[in-house]
């Protein structure tokens, strides 16, 4: 009896060190695969930018130096952010508003950025470079002009916070313009199921020359 009770116990504790390992497995993999994810965000925003600065080259020089230097900036910023899996809303519409002010030095007159007096807790969070990201899309896919002014609102929906832009069909691409490779959404949709296991909402309202574009974020109340 003592010997099939101590088997039984050598076996329990074999198996509880095996789960902890599984465990311990699955947790590391979770924690590469959101450094993985973030990664990627650093090149899409280089490319974008780099593509932003090469249309501003040939338009004004002297601009393109000026967007360059706050361009530097904002990198930094975004360097360090990437350290964390998710910001304060607060944190992340100054940042938002900072990065609009250097790309009104490519697209004078063109942006109106307007998130309507929002208020968020300090608990209230979204995830990293989220909104920098919605921002970048909605620049890069509708070339904003003074004729076309790209309208970008955000505001509070229930838990969630949404980025809508105006859609324009006979937009004037650059020729400078370099299509994406569509991952930012994708990155973006795996980022917040990992870290909260709901993802953004993308839908198009509107008609005619009144379409916008919405992406809801889900707020993370951070613990």
């Amino acid at each position: 009896m003592f010997c099939i009770v101590a088997s039984f116990v050598a076996e329990f504790h074999v198996l509880r060190e095996y789960t902890d390992i599984v465990i311990k497995q699955k947790e590391e993999n979770l924690l590469l695969t959101k450094r993985l994810l973030k990664s990627q965000m650093d090149p899409h925003f280089v490319f974008n930018s780099l593509n932003i600065l090469s249309g501003l080259i040939e338009e004004n020089p002297e601009r393109a130096e000026r967007f360059t230097v706050s361009l530097s900036r904002i990198y930094r910023y975004i360097i360090n952010s990437l350290e964390k899996d998710i910001v304060p809303v607060s944190e992340a519409m100054t940042f938002a508003k900072e990065y609009v002010s250097i790309l009104l030095t490519r697209f004078p007159a063109s942006i109106d950025f307007s998130d309507g007096g929002l208020e968020c807790q300090s608990d209230e969070k979204i995830l990293t470079m989220s909104m920098q990201l919605l921002i970048e899309n909605a620049v890069r896919h509708n070339c904003p002009s003074q004729e076309h002014p790209l309208r970008i609102r955000v505001f509070r929906r229930g838990d969630r916070l949404v980025v809508s832009n105006s859609l324009y069909d006979n937009r004037q691409v650059s020729a400078s313009y370099i299509p994406g490779n569509g991952i930012g959404l994708k990155n973006l949709k795996k980022r917040y199921l990992i870290e909260c296991g709901r993802e953004p909402v993308i839908s198009i309202t509107g008609d005619g020359d009144r379409r916008f574009f919405e992406v809801s974020l889900p707020i993370i109340q951070a613990l």
